[in-house]
């Protein structure tokens, strides 16, 4: 029988799910170049403060994994929990990496970045596949891989706080390192950064009612409070940033952006407990959604617009003359719309078809388009909070 606290971490961790989901597509649609902005001083502050607001998917993921890694860990051996995790997450992630160094290796062929010689097509094809696992919205896997598979090997220190402090400094040594650079500031190669965030989620559950404790017992003013605090104070060291000409102003594991996850964490949590979903699956849909969509940022800015110049024209923003706060808003929202649309029906209809497996789906779960259509209906209208 599923308890009531058992209940409320399934509903605040699909919740979570679904929000980090939504963040990091409207991250990975940005379709304007900061050096576009410059000479418009406001459209400067919306595009940062639309990345701020938004950089909020990493930290939450790799803290609901966390909290799912120790309820697993209750139910199987390190050895069972990798192998499902290989099954259901790797292998999936495997092909589509593979997807996308097939579309990347056009440009070998075609475009700016064509070869002269087959010669030169080894070191291409390395490159792009290290761009691709390092640079690109693929690094969150290989990333997340190393971090589960540190904290297995130490599973017998897992709730143990020394641990946790081990960790907790191999974040700050990134964090600080964002405004001295050491080494590449880039977070996405960040191997130990957000392992940190994977013990602290796991010991959440470990102590879960006295994390429900704090989250009933903090009122709502106080959360959206600490949000709009750490979201402002996140903005400024942004800037700061960018006024020393820092490599990388918006890194997730700068100290604000932790912070400022913290707080959304806690108040996602809040509010996650009362929703549930009815058309929307983020149990199912959440890593089928984070597979598929580079794959369509990537055929649509590759191959789609340089073919359709009066399409691109209409879509992007090139000319500093088009340039404006309330352009660089609508843009961002109406492409992050479509992008998360074009995923979310692709994704339902192949795990209802015979080719779910290419999401680490096991079974069949094939409707009918009549069948799939009711679902849609009834799933809006199940749509609820309370």
């Amino acid at each position: 029988m599923t308890t009531f606290t058992e209940e409320r971490s399934y509903h605040f961790a699909d919740f979570i799910r679904f929000v980090a989901m939504c963040a990091i597509i409207f991250q990975h649609s940005f379709i304007v170049e900061k050096a576009v902005l410059i000479s418009d001083a406001p459209s400067v502050i919306t595009f940062f403060f639309l990345k701020v607001m938004a950089k909020i998917g990493s930290i939450s993921f790799f803290l609901v994994s966390g909290f799912l890694l120790s309820s697993a860990l209750e139910r199987y051996s390190s050895k069972e929990y990798l192998n499902k995790r290989v099954k259901n997450i790797f292998k999936p992630y495997v092909l589509f990496v593979f997807l996308y160094l097939m579309l990347d290796m056009a440009g070998a062929f075609f475009g700016e970045q064509k070869i002269t010689s087959l010669t030169e097509l080894p070191a291409f094809v390395a490159g792009k596949l290290l761009g691709i696992l390092f640079f690109t919205s693929y690094w969150f896997i290989f990333n997340y891989f190393i971090s589960v598979m540190l904290l297995l090997l130490l599973r017998k220190y897992l709730y143990e706080p020394w641990l946790g402090v081990v960790l907790f400094c191999c974040t700050m040594v990134y964090a600080i390192n964002v405004h001295l650079e050491w080494f590449t500031p880039h977070h996405t190669t960040a191997f130990v950064g957000f392992t940190f965030f994977l013990w602290l989620g796991a010991n959440l559950k470990k102590y879960e009612e006295g994390f429900w404790r704090l989250i009933d017992g903090t009122p709502w003013w106080k959360l959206i409070a600490a949000v709009l605090i750490t979201l402002g104070v996140n903005f400024y060291e942004t800037f700061y940033l960018l006024e020393t000409a820092a490599t990388v102003v918006d890194s997730s594991l700068k100290v604000t952006n932790i912070l400022y996850c913290f707080a959304v964490f806690m108040l996602l949590s809040k509010i996650g407990i009362n929703v549930r979903f009815g058309f929307m699956n983020p149990r199912d849909e959440t890593y089928p959604l984070y597979l598929i969509h580079p794959i369509f940022l990537k055929v649509i800015n590759y191959a789609v617009l340089p073919l359709l110049p009066s399409v691109k024209n209409a879509l992007t923003i090139n000319d500093p003359s088009e340039i404006s706060w309330l352009a660089i808003l609508l843009y961002q929202a109406g492409w992050f719309i479509g992008i998360y649309t074009l995923s979310l029906v692709a994704v339902k209809v192949i795990l209802n078809s015979p080719f779910r497996w290419v999401f680490g789906k096991q079974g069949k779960a094939v409707i009918s388009p009549a069948q799939y259509f009711r679902i849609f209906i009834n799933g809006v209208k199940n749509l609820k909070f309370r």
